[in-house]
């Protein structure tokens, strides 16, 4: 794999993670169940795909 190419999948990773820190339900959930954090993470992911 080409720098080039490792620099951008990391930088979209990179883009990724700092989005959904914008939603505080998913940074500080410290849930007992992993269903309900995937639920979380799966809402804060949709909310990001329907933001104009």
């Amino acid at each position: 794999m080409s720098p080039e190419a490792s620099h951008k999948g990391r930088s979209q990773v990179e883009r990724t993670t700092n989005k959904f820190k914008n939603f505080r339900a998913t940074v500080r959930r410290y849930d007992e169940r992993a269903y309900v954090l995937y639920g979380t993470v799966t809402v804060a992911e949709i909310r990001l795909l329907l933001r104009p």
